[in-house]
C-alpha cells in the first residue's frame, strides 16, 4: 500500500471498473428485463451461449428483482461503488501503516521486539515464555483500541454506502444482500448460530485440553495460539516444506506433480513475509482459470509449522483450480 506505482495502478483500476460498469449498464438492464419466454428464445437463437446458461441464469435471472431498473440507476450505483472502493483502499492503507504497527516491547531477555501483524502471530505461536506472550498481546490489544475510533469512522461511512446500494437494489440492507449472494436466509443463519451455541462445550473441552497441556491454572487469550508441540519454535525451511507438500501429492494423478513443479518454479508464489512494507499475515490463493495457468498464492512463510499448513492448504486450492481447467 506504500508503493506509489501500485497505488496509482489501483486507483486507475478502480476507475476503469467504474467506467466499464457505466458503459455496460445497458446489458444488465436488458438481460434482467427479459421474461422467461424471451430468455429461452435467447439461447435458442444463440446456441453458443448454452454452455454459459447456468452462469448467466445465476447472475441475472436469479437477481432479476435486485438489479438496476434502468441505465441511469446502474450508472448511479457504479459511482457509489467507486466511492466505496476508495474508502476500502483508504482503510487498507490505514491498517497497513498504523493499525498493524503496534510499536515495541521489551522481552524478558532485555531484547527490544517490534510488534506488527506478522511478528505478533509468530511470537504468540512459538514463544514458550508466557510473560513475553502477555506483553506482546497487551501491546497490540491496547494499540488496536487506540486506533479503533478512526477505523470505525471509515467503516461506518462505508457501511452507509453498503446499505444505500442494497436498498437501491430492493434489499432491506447490506446484510440481507450478502445473505442473498450466499444463498442463505436469516433463519438459516439463526439455526446455524443455535447449533454452534449447543455445541459450545466441544470448544470448551478443547480449551481445557490446552490448559492442561500447557500446565496452566487459567487459560488467557495469549495462550490460545501457542503451538502444542515439543518445539513450538522449530523452524522448517521453505525447501523442506515444498518437499513435504510434493510428497503429500505423490499418490495422486501424475499430472498433479506436473502442476506442482510448474507452480513451484514459475513465480506463482509470493511467499516471504515483508511486514515492514505492509505485507499482512495469512494466506490467499487467487485462481487464474481464464488464463489456464496455476493460481497465484500470497502468504507469509516464517518457517513455523502453521506456515506449512497454510502453504499446503493454499497449494491444494491452486492445484484444484488448474485441475478443473484441465478437465
Amino acid at each position: 500500500m506504500n508503493d506509489q506505482f501500485f497505488n496509482s495502478l489501483l486507483t486507475e483500476s478502480q476507475d476503469l471498473i467504474t467506467e466499464h460498469k457505466m458503459a455496460s449498464a445497458f446489458a444488465t438492464v436488458e438481460l434482467t428485463s427479459l421474461n422467461k419466454e424471451e430468455w429461452d428464445r435467447l439461447f435458442f437463437e444463440e446456441p453458443g451461449l448454452e454452455v454459459y446458461r447456468p452462469y448467466l441464469e445465476a447472475t441475472y435471472m436469479r437477481f432479476i428483482e435486485h438489479r438496476p431498473m434502468n441505465e441511469a440507476q446502474a450508472i448511479y450505483l457504479a459511482d457509489i461503488e467507486n466511492q466505496r472502493m476508495k474508502l476500502e483502499t483508504e482503510a487498507v492503507s490505514e491498517i497497513t501503516n498504523k493499525v498493524t504497527m503496534a510499536g515495541s516491547i521489551t522481552l524478558e531477555s532485555g531484547e527490544k521486539f517490534q510488534v506488527n501483524s506478522q511478528s505478533y502471530n509468530t511470537l504468540l505461536s512459538t514463544d514458550q515464555n508466557r510473560e513475553n506472550r502477555k506483553r506482546c498481546y497487551d501491546q497490540r490489544f491496547y494499540h488496536l483500541i487506540n486506533e479503533s475510533d478512526s477505523m470505525a469512522s471509515l467503516y461506518s461511512e462505508k457501511a452507509l454506502l453498503d446499505d444505500l446500494i442494497a436498498r437501491e437494489l430492493n434489499y432491506r440492507d447490506s446484510y440481507e444482500s450478502n445473505l442473498y449472494d450466499l444463498y442463505l436466509t436469516k433463519d438459516q443463519v439463526d439455526d446455524m448460530s443455535t447449533v454452534f451455541k449447543k455445541r459450545k462445550h466441544i470448544f470448551e473441552n478443547y480449551n481445557e485440553f490446552r490448559r492442561k497441556k500447557l500446565g496452566l491454572e487459567k487459560l488467557r487469550p495469549y495462550d490460545l495460539m501457542l503451538q502444542l508441540t515439543d518445539q513450538p519454535g522449530k523452524n522448517y525451511t521453505y525447501t523442506d516444506a515444498l518437499q513435504e507438500v510434493q510428497k503429500s501429492y505423490s499418490g495422486m494423478d501424475s499430472r498433479f506433480n506436473e502442476i506442482f513443479l510448474k507452480m513451484a518454479t514459475g513465480n506463482f508464489i509470493d511467499v516471504y513475509p515483508d511486514p515492514e512494507h505492509g505485507k499482512q499475515p495469512g494466506g490467499y490463493c487467487y485462481g487464474l482459470s481464464a488464463l489456464k495457468s496455476p493460481a497465484l498464492i500470497f502468504m507469509n512463510y516464517n518457517g513455523i509449522i502453521s506456515d506449512q499448513k497454510t502453504l499446503l492448504t493454499n497449494w491444494g486450492t491452486g492445484l484444484i483450480t488448474i485441475w478443473l481447467v484441465i478437465l
